[in-house]
């Protein structure tokens, strides 16, 4: 939740520059906690002050930024210059970005991935958690306008159609589906994986400023026409490990890839070119959301 939140903090900071305002976020300190209560609390204070107006790439691709869950052109690879430049984009001092292009390396992440999502479809609380964010059918994506949608699927505008008019899939179906899209296409399919590292990531203020890093990533990304999905399935299994008090069984195996003493993921991701456009994921209007 307050990687999400850092997305958004950073929508509001590029969007701030673009109508003459600077922002300056100051997040809120302390530990996020792996089995919070329901109690409301602040992620981050964001001060507005007047500056010149100044509009970048990276705001005019906010209503393009997409995820995409469909297949990627496995043979196009992402240029070296690229790659840097995204890298200058996200890392500082708090958080360093990871990109795994190698075909042998990728795989075995790659297998990671495929692997941590069995562990969740098997695990029936986790399994339960993960369907609640589901949303198949027109009524359950006109209900509730948030979750993972068809939309993003990757699918031809009238597989697409047609989807929405069928009956919403049980949970069980939802999960078959999930990991045979996870291990045929999302993985099989990728040119670069990529992962966020952080100190650490139950640190809320490492949390916010990982968050703001994937969204400049994704749109840098956006704006050399590039899909971007999250495949944070490993990170979520180290987390549900801790909460089960039993052994980590993803996180050693992550560490090599990253080659990072000292840090930890809080983020995977894939990155390529797309074979299809997705349209936007149907999402609540503003004003349900703002509180003034």
């Amino acid at each position: 939740m307050h990687l999400g939140l850092g997305a958004a903090i950073e929508n509001l900071v590029l969007a701030a520059r673009a109508f003459g305002f600077a922002a300056q976020v100051l997040p809120t300190g302390g530990k996020l906690s792996l089995s919070p209560d329901d109690t409301a609390v602040p992620a981050a204070h964001v001060a507005l002050t007047p500056m010149p107006a100044m509009r970048d790439a990276l705001f005019e691709a906010i209503p393009n930024r997409h995820t995409n869950r469909g297949p990627y052109r496995a043979d196009q690879s992402i240029g070296a210059e690229s790659l840097r430049r995204f890298a200058n984009l996200v890392t500082d001092d708090t958080v360093r970005v990871v990109f795994v292009e190698d075909k042998h390396a990728r795989g075995e992440l790659g297998a990671l991935i495929v692997d941590a999502t069995n562990r969740i479809i098997d695990d029936p609380q986790m399994s339960a958690d993960s369907a609640r964010w589901f949303r198949t059918g027109r009524r359950a994506i006109a209900a509730h306008r948030d979750g993972v949608t068809i939309d993003t699927a990757g699918l031809s505008p009238f597989t697409t159609a047609v989807s929405k008019l069928l009956p919403d899939i049980d949970a069980r179906s939802a999960d078959r589906y999930w990991l045979s899209i996870t291990r045929e296409t999302q993985v099989a399919t990728a040119p670069v994986l990529g992962m966020l590292l952080v100190r650490d990531r139950f640190d809320m203020r490492s949390a916010i400023q990982a968050g703001r890093a994937w969204q400049r990533l994704h749109l840098a990304a956006t704006v050399e026409g590039l899909a971007a999905q999250p495949l944070n399935q490993p990170v979520e299994c180290i987390d549900r490990d801790a909460t089960l008090g039993r052994a980590d069984g993803f996180g050693p195996e992550i560490s090599r890839f990253a080659e990072a003493s000292g840090w930890e993921p809080t983020f995977m991701f894939r990155l390529g070119v797309a074979e299809r456009a997705t349209s936007p994921s149907p999402r609540r209007a503003l004003e349900e959301m703002l509180r003034t």
